[in-house]
């Protein structure tokens, strides 16, 4: 594999995704291994997408729902957004969750 001319060897590797459908070419954001999400946050994440509220979500995971405010506390920090609104949009947009 090539890098780009504009590209130090030690930097992230810099890579396109293009709909082959469409040809729209797609932003790809790389999240650092220290932002990523663990397997229960995500599934605590697509369930918010659903419309479930936190007590809802801890009774359907058999949790505390200390433990799924949690989740969502660490979700916010990890992906740095202000908002559960803002966290499932950039984790779609970046293929954390489909």
């Amino acid at each position: 594999m090539d890098i780009s001319p504009d590209q130090i060897p030690s930097a992230k590797i810099k890579r396109t995704v293009i709909n082959r459908k469409t040809g729209e070419i797609l932003t790809s954001a790389l999240i650092p291994t220290d932002k990523r999400l663990t397997i229960r946050e995500k599934e605590i994440l697509l369930l918010i997408r659903q419309g479930l509220l936190s007590k809802e979500i801890a009774d359907r995971l058999n949790l505390s729902i200390y433990t799924v405010n949690n989740h969502r506390k660490n979700i916010l920090a990890k992906l740095d957004v202000d908002n559960i609104i803002e966290a499932i949009n950039l984790a779609q947009d970046c293929g954390i969750i489909r």
